[in-house]
């Protein structure tokens, strides 16, 4: 039986995708994707597209989390697709593009997520659209009622 063509090196973009936030590594970050990469946020509506857009958001989210930590829990590669579901944690320390709620900063949280991945030819991620908690993330910043949440009207 032979592995997958590719297999290898998808797997080392999804590990570096995983990674380089937790350890500040912006040029490992960067390597996983292609130039002209999309990276779509389902949950709120952002797009980036291409290397300094995502460098400009890594270096935002990890300058506001700097304890951030982002692990695997599992991953699903086939062909020139994979799923991959994680989770993060962090403490909020500065303002983050729409995050600036001053209620907000010293709080911690944790939530998961889950992405979908596309791969260019040579193994480096072409497209990312992830799926993550907003609610969890909003309530344990503060900014959401925790009694809000899952509340049905009669």
């Amino acid at each position: 039986m032979h592995d997958e063509p590719g297999l290898e090196a998808r797997a080392g973009s999804i590990t570096a995708w995983i990674s380089s936030p937790t350890e500040k590594d912006i040029g490992k970050f960067l390597s996983c994707f292609t130039e002209d990469a999309v990276d779509e946020d389902v949950t709120t509506g952002r797009v980036l597209r291409g290397h300094t857009e995502l460098a400009e958001e890594f270096s935002s989210w990890v300058g506001a989390v700097p304890d951030f930590v982002k692990k695997e829990r599992s991953r699903l590669v086939s062909g020139d697709r994979a799923s991959v579901e994680w989770a993060v944690s962090g403490t909020l320390r500065r303002a983050h593009g729409k995050l600036d709620f001053p209620q907000a900063m010293g709080r911690s949280f944790a939530y998961s997520g889950a992405a979908v991945l596309e791969f260019a030819s040579d193994g480096r991620i072409r497209l990312v659209r992830t799926y993550w908690d907003l609610t969890r993330l909003l309530s344990q910043l503060g900014l959401l009622s925790p009694d809000a949440v899952g509340r049905t009207t009669a």
